[in-house]
């Protein structure tokens, strides 16, 4: 159905290793060679050892059962992030975010009046930190009051303590906005 118009990106850094830097694509060899050129022209080569790391876990391991599990564990650690929101994030703090389906980050909303990239040198000092919304947005449709946060990395203990640093940090905002 949509034979030649749809190219595939991937990486083993997300399914296998952070910085592995190997990946593939999928699409009409023609676009697949040019990919190719490109890739040379900047890079040169990927590092044989990262290349043989990545075809023996290809021959070796069944991806099926590797993803399921790999989505097992994240949807847990998604749903116990969730429930830390709820836990420290009462309605009328205005604060909402998303329920993703996929990927490793949550989409925060926060009222109009903060802005993130205020607030998250507020955070960093309080040892949490988040990429402010704003550089997701092109230019001219720019929102301030959004921020993606990773919930992969940290350990259960550390999304609890980090989601009430972050509902903290939110109220001192909104109170020093308020003076």
């Amino acid at each position: 159905k949509n034979q030649g118009h749809v190219i595939g990106l991937y990486t083993f850094s997300k399914i296998l290793c952070p910085g592995i830097r190997v990946g593939f694509n999928i699409g009409p060899p023609e676009v697949v060679k040019k990919f190719a050129f490109i890739k040379g022209a900047n890079i040169l080569n990927t590092p044989k050892l990262n290349q043989n790391i990545c075809r023996t876990f290809l021959q070796e391991y069944d991806l099926d059962t590797h993803f399921q599990k790999t989505r097992h564990y994240y949807s847990e650690k998604l749903n116990f992030f969730l429930e830390a929101l709820e836990d420290n994030f009462p309605e009328d703090m205005g604060v909402k975010w998303t329920k993703p389906e996929g990927g490793l980050f949550l989409w925060i909303t926060v009222p109009e009046e903060i802005n993130t990239l205020d607030l998250f040198y507020m955070a960093i000092d309080e040892k949490i930190a988040f990429v402010p919304g704003e550089i997701f947005y092109p230019e001219g449709f720019k929102k301030y009051n959004s921020m993606r946060i990773n919930f992969s990395f940290p350990t259960k203990e550390e999304i609890v303590e980090g989601v009430k640093r972050l509902s903290t940090v939110i109220q001192k905002y909104q109170s020093k906005k308020k003076t």
